[in-house]
């Protein structure tokens, strides 16, 4: 798409820069039907193709300053930049893009030189631009290709990590169930050592109370033999 631009002579919207091409072009106006022609100041610069006025080729020679506000811009990335003839101008160039209103932009220099220098600079600041933007294009698929990729592994860490996660909650379920059975076994333990223990003492204590009977008839058997004896003395 071709842009006009308003002029602007403050030096203030002038930059110092280094163009790849300029020089006087007639411009065939891009009203319709029209055959007027017009004196051009014509630089390129990075991909594009910017016009001026006649009047600011001095200015630009002197100062070496590039304008930035021309009287139009025309984006040469993709375009068809070829050699042409017509009535009335023998050294033509058409320079034609699908998105151009008009479909072309017709130049015309003054000597054969000219339009081969033109259209070598032209085509080839095309063909940059374009192989540029396809290079744009194709590190952009890159990095497409590098996100779904990194997505895939994202999504692939998260699903392990969630495995990982529900096989932890698990082991750790299993944990606290081992724990509770082992406080319920020290329970029982605890439970098994107070019975025993109270098995001892009950046990102790018929020891005891079965030590002191058989004593105690020892001492009513000897009690029982000294009163036979006392009785066979009578």
């Amino acid at each position: 798409m071709m842009m006009k631009m308003g002029e602007h002579g403050d030096c203030s919207f002038c930059i110092l820069t280094r163009v790849q091409h300029s020089g006087l072009i007639l411009k065939k106006s891009f009203a319709p039907n029209s055959t007027k022609w017009s004196k051009r100041f014509f630089i390129v610069k990075e991909g594009f193709l910017l016009y001026y006025p006649e009047s600011e080729k001095k200015t630009f020679m002197k100062r070496g300053y590039l304008n930035i506000h021309p009287k139009g811009v025309i984006p040469l990335g993709g375009c068809v930049i070829e050699p042409a003839a017509d009535l009335g101008q023998e050294f033509m160039i058409w320079i034609k893009s699908d998105g151009f209103i008009n479909g072309s932009v017709s130049l015309a220099v003054e000597s054969k030189y000219e339009q081969e220098k033109w259209v070598q600079v032209l085509q080839e600041a095309a063909r940059i631009t374009w192989d540029n933007a396809r290079m744009g294009e194709s590190i952009i698929r890159d990095l497409e290709t590098q996100g779904l990729q990194l997505n895939k592994e994202k999504q692939s860490y998260v699903e392990k990590l969630h495995v990982e996660t529900i096989a932890l909650r698990d082991e750790i379920d299993k944990n606290l169930e081992l724990e509770r059975l082992n406080a319920a076994l020290d329970e029982e333990k605890k439970r098994l050592e107070n019975m025993i223990k109270e098995f001892q003492r009950e046990h102790l204590e018929m020891k005891n109370e079965y030590e002191e009977t058989i004593s105690a008839m020892k001492m009513v058997q000897q009690d029982k033999k000294a009163l036979e004896d006392t009785t066979e003395t009578l």
